[in-house]
Order: structure tokens, then sequence, then C-alpha cells
């Protein structure tokens, strides 16, 4: 998990978003 944990927090934000909003932040505003 020490591998996984360095992106940890960037998927953690990713979860914690709803989807549409982890949606815009990956692809952007269409």
């Amino acid at each position: 998990f020490t591998e996984s944990g360095s992106s940890s927090p960037s998927m953690a934000v990713m979860i914690k978003a709803p989807p549409e909003k982890a949606f815009f932040t990956t692809y952007g505003p269409s």
C-alpha cells in the first residue's frame, strides 16, 4: 500500500467529491 498511499490523497478527494464534480475535475467543463 506504500505506492497507493502516494495517490491516496488525490483518490480520496475524487471519492469524496460527487460523481459530477469528479467528472468535471477529470475532463474539465464542456
